[in-house]
């Protein structure tokens, strides 16, 4: 390992540290840490092991680019205090799990990606979004927490905070944290959001309030839709032109769709849905309403759609076994085609000509 630090000695570095009771070949690495550019440390259960581990870090690390510092467990109060007197104006990527947003942090102008993993932060809202704003070139943003108190995700301003972020995603535990976050954070136009809910008995109807679809309202006019229900489990995608949305988590609590009001549905032209639902289990029904430009629908699921279906056709059949022996639906003239697959079929339908394939 000697041999090859000096050999490396002016290329930059990547080190990746686990931090335990006997770290091994840090006497090595201290001739070199000024030549560290990516630090990946971890495992640490104080920020004094981590200060010990790397001397007058992040000082020493002069041109460090990259910097993940994931701890074990959360930080005590007794470290909330600021245990850096600086960060590195040269940091373009940072990664914090259960690390505090420091100041010598809130103070960096310089980042495009940055994560934050932390379930008790105590950390203003304002303050988060202020620090989003203050860098101008940061692109891309994950964020995965809990505010420490209801105090933290009050805000002064009701305003959204205009940033430059491309792509945002977000893990939601507590729905109000989450619809907080995202009511004042407007993403530019073109910009993908991408929400994770944990919570499996919290739809999206809680998650994204009229106060919290800014993101929605620049994603204006999305022409493709990909809806998949696998027995509760949701997965829902937008996309257009003007951006694109995602959220995976779990079925709505008010009934099967109810998340669709939330959206700009009207100019969508490519429906694709995959259903999958328990026995015992209410259908849902899909009304055309919501998509008054669709030209094409395409469905992977059971039979039972046709419950689903049935006010897709003009001439819905009284049998609801759409995939039943007797096959006879009408499609209306404004949607191209519809393609149903099952386990046993696979089903295409357009206007004025039905065809059927049986692949027993």
């Amino acid at each position: 390992m000697a041999v090859s630090l000096e050999r490396a000695r002016a290329v930059p570095l990547t080190v990746h540290l686990t931090l335990g009771r006997n770290p091994r070949g840090l006497d090595l690495l201290m001739p070199h840490i000024g030549s560290i550019e990516t630090l990946h440390a971890e495992g640490f259960s104080t920020l004094g092991e981590l200060n010990r581990a790397l001397p007058d870090f992040p000082r020493s690390t002069p041109d460090i680019q990259s910097l993940t510092l994931a701890k074990s467990g959360q930080v005590s109060q007794a470290e909330s205090a600021e245990p850096f007197e600086s960060s590195a104006h040269t940091l373009r990527h940072l990664t914090l799990r259960n690390i505090p947003l420091y100041p010598s942090f809130l103070r960096l102008r310089t980042l495009t990606q940055f994560s934050l993993t932390n379930y008790d932060l105590n950390l203003p809202l304002d303050s988060l979004l202020k620090f989003l704003k203050e860098n101008p070139s940061l692109g891309d943003v994950h964020s995965d927490f809990r505010f420490a108190g209801l105090g933290f995700r009050c805000s002064e301003n009701q305003e959204p905070i205009k940033t430059c972020i491309r792509s945002s995603r977000v893990s939601s535990h507590n729905p109000t944290d989450t619809e907080a976050f995202i009511s004042r954070l407007a993403l530019p136009r073109g910009a993908h959001l991408d929400i994770c809910s944990y919570n499996e008995n919290v739809g999206l109807n809680l998650i994204l309030s009229d106060n919290s679809v800014t993101h929605l309202r620049n994603l204006s006019s999305p022409v493709f839709m990909n809806y998949i229900d696998d027995h509760g489990d949701i997965s829902i995608q937008l996309q257009g032109s003007d951006g694109s949305f995602h959220f995976r988590g779990f079925a709505n609590p008010l009934g099967r769709f109810a998340e669709l009001a939330l959206f700009p549905l009207r100019s969508i032209q490519e429906l694709y849905l995959k259903y999958r639902m328990y026995k015992l289990s209410v259908p849902g029904i899909l009304f055309p309403s919501y998509f008054p430009s669709l030209e094409t629908l395409a469905i992977d699921g059971c039979p039972r759609l046709s419950h689903l279906l049935s006010i897709f056709f003009s001439d819905p059949a009284s049998n609801p076994d759409i995939l039943g022996p007797c096959y006879h639906q009408t499609v209306p003239e404004d949607v191209e085609a519809v393609r149903i697959r099952s386990p046993d079929y696979d089903l295409y339908a357009a206007p004025s000509r039905h065809h059927r394939h049986h692949s027993n």
